[in-house]
């Protein structure tokens, strides 16, 4: 967990931000807050011009490049201008792009987007619209193009969803939707074949039986509670073809992944950074690979391409650029050095195998090369790839559409899917079998047979069908598709990746270029600009090459604390985050800018009344213990689902309490009927003694931090959060993990039964409505396993509310969410502020 610290100018503008190896980027702004120059340890130094509207007229990056940018009066962009190689034959080209907009029907859209080259065209993309402003034609004039193409987008009659799609080759698919609006099948308008339909799905919508025109079934599998996938099956009439199963951590890292029955296993080990440490294959291939980081995620060793040593990637030193993150050098672990050289921008330019990488003036990758063989890219206006022609063919490229010149054939991807390729050998459909990242796994032909089989690392690298290692490590063929890790094209000669944005390295594993966008800046880990996917590789995607995407259901939360330079020159903790979306990003960031969390409300609604009934006292009436009760609407409370009536099958409860009346059980029953929990009443003089409190006074506002000293188990980090506004002060509960100190608070996850037998409950059925319960003389939280990930959520954080505060609840709904806040100066809880947490924060929860 690094240490990210920022500066602030008395504006509010980010002055400077230092990682966690100490590295430090700065900002300078005018007198009216417009950023200057940026001085980037990576990137080096960049500068900006503006006009009097703010519009950026100029901008120069730490090569020299000049980009010049003219706007028309709504301030859309008209020209952008730059002068630099991008053919590769080292002599200046000038390009330039441009826009027009306001064609008939569509007063405000874009109307044609243009590239030149030296004055010649590039590519040029004209946008025709319906009398709706609906898009229904596409021209593209393209460099190196036989002739123009032409696509069109239909429409139906009464919702303007899009139905079909013409491609340029006269290809078209058709878009069949269900009764409720959601997508069904797609299928050529002229046979009527279907290319896939979508037999059923979940209450999420995800798909759970597809069949595809080739009679390939795919059964997908997907954890309940949250979403992400267990299994991939792929079969044809009764046999299995391909089959995938996951397994996760409570966090959502994914821990194991297998191919087929007992045929290949790999198994995944993460730090508490959720980085990637360890992979070991079991079954038909078998290795280790054992990764290690510095603090911002600098790769020390991938042993898969480096020794073992705990610095086998250097990132001092150096003969030819390169800044704080670029690596210099890395000792192999078949021998020998690889060292590697930067441009001022920070951009790999080659290495000492042979490797020569070119780049334009918006950073994108113009030639790689190495040795004989060389790969040559062009882009559009949008920064999309137009053409690419070198080692592995020559290719245009359209929105779902490629046209390969050098074996005169065009190809139309079907969704994600299927391929159509059409040539001097006829027109043939296959088909592509993907994994849960949505990595090309097989391809299928028409009969639905598989005619080839592919594997890949975490980071990428090819392997066989089997997950054996190749050497060289590339794709089998391209023939059918280049595609592969991630739905993203293999410069297999290369040993490369295309990543849109950026091109990357799965060898070294990391990414060629400087990522320009910063998508988590209170993370340590996201200030790397090399780094992929915060070097948790299997918990999402990066569709751009430039912001990460995260799977399906995963909890990674990346934990980050920050620390804000004040003015007068003093450092304000502001506390610990956990990000996973940009809302917690906002959240985070509202809490880092001192003075911008500020409300005036008087909700005084007076004191709660708190009941004396009593719900969760286990034998010997402990006062300690405390249950909270999962919310859900009245007509689902007695909703339990089958595998926790299995698992209960076996439950005996004890004599004591059906004697007494189930009293435990009729207290559940209702808390979750009412949503109003039962229990003792509220402590208003309790304190935690391990909760230090730090007030101050920043322009006029009070900033209290409440903190737990002692130790945190690891586990408790990504839940942690809770920040709260109101009445000019912001409190903010911030975990703290310290090396020595208290013992650890514990978070146990229990099943049903074992929740059942804890509260001495007559039925265990009625503990599937327990969401967790708090010891704090015992420093344990214990939380229900068979809970939704939502609720189990909740249930942390309103566990945590009483750990921190107290034990009880007031009788009226939501008062007690969080479990009560505090009084600044004496610590004890305050009805009003209780209201003002509900109003604010209360959205189903726990009570």
């Amino acid at each position: 967990n690094g240490r990210t610290r920022f500066w602030y100018e008395a504006n509010g503008n980010v002055a400077a931000i230092e990682d966690a190896n100490g590295v430090t980027t700065k900002a300078a702004y005018n007198a009216i807050g417009q950023r200057t120059s940026v001085n980037d340890p990576n990137q080096g130094t960049w500068s900006f011009a503006y006009n009097g509207l703010g519009e950026v007229l100029n901008q120069t990056d730490a090569r020299g490049i000049v980009t010049s940018m003219t706007y028309d009066k709504l301030s859309r962009p008209l020209t952008r201008n730059a002068t630099i190689d991008v053919t590769g034959d080292n002599v200046a080209d000038t390009v330039a792009d441009s826009w027009s907009y306001d064609p008939a029907n569509a007063k405000g859209a874009l109307s044609v987007a243009q590239r030149a080259i030296n004055s010649a065209l590039e590519r040029s993309t004209t946008t025709v619209y319906d009398a709706l402003a609906r898009p229904v034609l596409s021209h593209v004039a393209q460099a190196g193009a036989p002739s123009a193409y032409v696509s069109r987008t239909k429409y139906d009659s009464y919702y303007g969803r899009p139905v079909g799609q013409e491609f340029p080759n006269g290809e078209a698919v058709q878009a069949l939707y269900g009764n409720y609006g959601h997508g069904l099948a797609e299928k050529d308008p002229v046979t009527g074949t279907e290319y896939r339909r979508t037999n059923s799905v979940n209450a999420r919508g995800q798909a759970t039986q597809e069949t595809f025109g080739n009679g390939v079934v795919l059964n997908p599998q997907y954890q309940w509670q949250t979403g992400q996938l267990t299994e991939l099956k792929y079969s044809k009439n009764g046999s299995d073809l391909r089959k995938l199963g996951y397994g996760y951590d409570v966090f959502g890292n994914l821990k194991r992944q297998t191919l087929n029955t007992n045929q290949s296993q790999e198994d995944y080990s993460y730090d508490e950074l959720h980085r990637l440490v360890q992979s070991i294959r079991s079954g038909a291939a078998s290795g280790t690979v054992n990764y290690g980081f510095d603090a911002v995620g600098n790769f020390t060793k991938k042993t898969d391409f480096s020794t073992s040593a705990a610095n086998a990637y250097s990132y001092t030193g150096g003969t030819c650029g390169g800044g704080a993150n670029a690596v210099k050098q890395i000792a192999l672990a078949a021998g020998g050095t690889r060292t590697y050289c930067y441009d001022a921008n920070g951009n790999l330019t080659g290495d000492n195998a042979g490797l020569s990488v070119k780049y334009d003036h918006m950073g994108m990758t113009t030639v790689a090369q190495r040795g004989a063989l060389r790969d040559d890219f062009r882009y559009g206006a949008d920064g999309s790839r137009t053409r690419s022609w070198g080692s592995d063919g020559s290719r245009i490229y359209l929105p779902g559409y490629e046209h390969r010149l050098d074996t005169n054939e065009t190809k139309v991807y079907v969704g994600d899917y299927a391929v159509i390729t059409n040539g001097t050998a006829g027109r043939k459909v296959e088909y592509l079998l993907k994994d849960r990242l949505g990595s090309v796994d097989a391809v299928a032909n028409s009969a639905g047979a598989i005619t080839e089989t592919r594997g890949y690392d975490a980071f990428g690298k090819p392997r066989s069908g089997t997950w054996a290692d190749l050497t060289p490590p590339k794709l089998g063929s391209t023939n059918v598709t280049p595609k592969g890790f991630t739905q993203h094209e293999h410069l297999n000669q290369l040993e490369l990746i295309h990543m849109n944005g950026r091109v990357f390295d799965y060898n070294v594993g990391r990414f060629t270029g400087v990522d320009p966008v910063i998508q988590f800046p209170l993370n340590s880990q996201s200030l790397n600009p090399y780094s992929y996917i915060l070097n948790n590789p299997l918990s999402g995607t990066d569709p751009t090459g430039y912001c990460a995407q995260s799977d399906t259901g995963t909890r990674v939360r990346q934990c980050v604390t920050v620390e804000v330079q004040m003015k007068d020159g003093s450092t304000k903790n502001m506390g610990t985050f956990n990000l996973r979306s940009s809302a917690d990003l906002a959240r985070a960031s509202m809490i880092a800018l001192p003075g911008l969390n500020k409300s005036d409300n008087g909700a005084k609604d007076g004191q709660a009344k708190a009941t004396e009934s009593r719900t969760g006292n286990t034998a010997g009436n402990n006062e300690n213990l405390l249950i909270s009760v999962t919310s859900r609407r009245s007509d689902d409370a007695d909703k339990v689902p089958q595998s926790v009536v299995a698992s209960c099958a076996g439950y005996v409860a004890s004599a004591g309490s059906f004697s007494a009346g189930c009293p435990v059980d009729r207290g559940i029953e209702t808390a979750a009927r009412t949503q109003v929990s039962q229990s003792g009443p509220v402590n208003p003089n309790f304190v935690n003694q391990s909760v230090a409190e730090q007030s101050s006074t920043i322009d006029g506002v009070v900033h209290t931090d409440l903190a737990y000293e002692g130790n945190v188990d690891e586990r408790l980090i990504p839940y942690a959060e809770n920040n709260w506004t109101g009445n000019g002060k912001v409190m903010q509960l911030q975990m703290t993990r310290r090396p020595e100190g208290n013992a650890g608070l514990k978070i146990n996850m229990i099943d049903t039964p074992a929740m059942a037998e804890m509260l001495d409950l007559c039925s265990c059925e009625r503990a599937y409505n327990v969401g967790g319960r708090t010891d704090i003389a015992g420093k344990l939280i214990y939380l229900n396993k068979d809970i939704s990930f939502e609720q189990q959520k909740s249930s942390l954080t309103h566990e945590l509310g009483h750990y921190f505060l107290g034990y009880g609840h007031p009788s009226q709904r939501g008062h007690f969410l969080f479990g009560g806040i505090l009084d600044y100066q004496s610590k004890r809880v305050k009805s009003f502020d209780r209201d003002e947490y509900r109003r604010k924060y209360i959205s189903g929860g726990v009570e």
